[in-house]
């Protein structure tokens, strides 16, 4: 009988610290996160907002038959596509998020470079919120 109690006592003591753990693994990958939410928050805010410019200024300047605003959606394409990666890198904490930004961050400042060409409120726009997230996309690494 003192055997079968034993043997339950440690039973039940290993289900306590299994159980504490995994709680234990649970809090520090919540903890985590939020770090990196915390740590990325701006950067994945202006790439957003650079997404949603270039976006607007695509669709405005593609309907122009010049190649000069041919050129500026051209250049919003690529930066919706570069700014989409970082995103995604950034909210998941990848290991090429440096590499991500990096190129998200050339890719915003030559979009930038081509909008602040044009004297349309659009492209103007558009400038600015790449260049912001340009910047921060710099500073990520």
């Amino acid at each position: 009988m003192k055997k079968i109690i034993l043997a339950l006592t440690v039973v039940g003591f290993i289900s306590v610290a299994a159980i504490t753990k995994a709680n234990m693994q649970n809090e520090n990958t919540v903890t985590k996160t939020a770090v990196n939410d915390d740590k990325y928050k701006a950067c994945i805010e202006a790439c957003e907002q650079a997404v949603e410019s270039c976006k607007k200024c695509e669709a405005k300047c593609a309907k122009e038959n010049n190649m000069k605003m041919a050129e500026c959606a051209e250049l919003c394409k690529e930066c919706i596509v570069a700014c989409n990666v970082a995103i995604e890198s950034m909210k998941a904490n990848s290991v090429n998020v440096h590499n991500d930004c990096m190129a998200c961050a050339k890719a915003c400042e030559a979009c930038a470079t081509e909008c602040e060409k044009h004297d349309v409120e659009h492209c103007k726009k558009c400038a600015v919120d790449c260049r912001k997230a340009a910047k921060l996309c710099y500073d990520m690494h």
